[in-house]
């Protein structure tokens, strides 16, 4: 799932998923060093997708496509991942797994 919220707005929706339950939560603050959990498990959150640097993304990438498990992965960004993905910034791949439903809430849409 792919949040696009108001820059600062994840400590919201990182309280949300904690609050709702689905223990374990995993939370990788970004920029900064990409944290990845040893098991596929519970939920992952990462905050500001749009940093990674491109070496991440491909470390994210092929982790989310190697194994199996019960993991949700909730990213958070205020960017638009699309365009980063026209100009080339961002793994196209990566982007298509992420965004398998897509909420923005600066505008109120939502799309599958």
């Amino acid at each position: 799932m792919l949040v696009r919220c108001r820059q600062g707005g994840f400590p919201a929706v990182a309280s949300e998923i904690v609050s709702a339950g689905i223990p374990p939560v995993w939370l990788c603050p970004l920029p900064g060093p990409l944290y990845l959990p040893p098991t596929k498990e519970g939920t992952l959150l990462l905050n500001d997708v749009a940093a990674l640097t491109f070496a991440d993304q491909i470390a994210l990438y092929d982790w989310l496509g190697a194994g199996t498990g019960d993991l949700r992965v909730i990213s958070v960004t205020a960017t638009s991942l699309a365009g980063l993905v026209s100009r080339g910034e961002f793994l196209e791949g990566l982007f298509r797994r992420l965004g398998a439903v897509q909420f923005d809430l600066t505008t109120g849409e939502c799309s599958a």
